[in-house]
């Protein structure tokens, strides 16, 4: 799992014009989504100013899994560095991003009638 996130948003909103700052945030989620999904990443979910994408490991290839996730988290924080540039903002966006790594059980949890969950292997 990669979790990315705008460092300083907060500021940020207080900073720019709501409008401009909907595009800039507009733009990064349009262009992360298929970033990440061309590197791999099984799904993305889009938390305010972050994003949680998930790749699902299988026995045998964490190596060219975690290789995949690594190129997809330099890939955007290369495609972030631009928005500056591009809508003309006084200071750089920036992003924070964690890795985690191991068993987790994803699903619908609204019932065990609608439950359905993928098991993500751990990778060591």
């Amino acid at each position: 799992m990669l979790v990315t996130d705008v460092r300083g948003f907060t500021v940020l909103t207080q900073q720019i014009d709501q409008g401009l700052l909907c595009q800039v945030i507009g733009t990064w989620f349009r262009e992360a989504g298929p970033l990440l999904t061309a590197r791999g990443s099984w799904a993305q979910k889009y938390i305010g100013d972050a994003i949680m994408s998930i790749w699902v490991h299988k026995k045998g290839e964490n190596t060219q899994e975690m290789a995949q996730i690594l190129r997809a988290l330099v890939e955007l924080v290369r495609m972030t560095a631009t928005l500056q540039a591009r809508f003309g903002l006084q200071v750089p966006i920036r992003i924070g991003a964690g890795i985690n790594t191991g068993l987790a059980q994803i699903g619908n949890a609204a019932g065990s009638a609608h439950l359905r969950t993928t098991r993500l292997w751990a990778i060591r």
